[in-house]
């Protein structure tokens, strides 16, 4: 079985999806560890450098600029699984019991280890370890790796609701992880990858 792993995705995939020609049924994969974005309470009165993203590099922004990075698509809240073989990453539309799929918000977000003991909290010292299997929109994941943020975010939009707006977010379309066995997730695997 595929292994649990975070968050991500656009497409819902309907259709069985195949890697480098193998189903994916018949490949050994194992759950990821859960991962949650900083909490999403900076609003747009917090005092910001203005452009900070452009010009500030991670590790140097204040904790009220690091948060603002986030674009609350919630997608980190999704599972994912992460194949033995290959280290595929493959993103489900089955997300963690906390995430509420309207507002792409945690509902625990303070006491979430509580409920999710394996919750990776994103930060400068853990993002290097972890940026390969975040959403390839993920703000942080694109100012990590050099590059510029999507028009969407609501850093550039100075719309929270942009990114659901411009369909980045998991907003209306994910399943509770507590509907889906484990061992079905496989099932719910989407098309976008990391």
């Amino acid at each position: 079985m595929p292994t649990l792993l975070l968050p991500e995705a656009f497409n819902n995939c309907a259709r069985p999806c195949q890697v480098q020609g193998a189903p994916r049924r018949n490949r050994q994969a194992r759950p990821l560890s859960f991962f949650r974005a900083p909490h999403h309470s900076v609003t747009m009165t917090t005092k910001l450098r203005p452009r900070f993203w452009e010009r500030i590099p991670l590790k140097n922004m204040t904790p009220a600029e690091w948060e603002a990075v986030c674009d609350g698509c919630g997608k980190c809240c999704l599972n994912k699984l992460e194949f033995e073989d290959t280290g595929e990453v493959a993103f489900t539309r089955v997300a963690c019991r906390l995430l509420d799929g309207e507002t792409c918000r945690c509902t625990q977000y303070a006491a979430r280890r509580r409920y999710v003991p394996d919750c990776v909290h994103l930060s400068m010292k853990t993002l290097p370890d972890i940026a390969y299997w975040l959403p390839r929109t993920c703000a942080y994941r694109l100012l990590h790796e050099g590059r510029p943020l999507y028009d969407w975010h609501p850093l550039l939009s100075g719309d929270p609701a942009s990114v659901h707006e411009a369909g980045a977010s998991v907003r209306g379309w994910t399943l509770p992880e507590s509907d889906i066995p484990e061992e079905d997730w496989e099932d719910h695997i989407i098309e976008e990858t990391p």
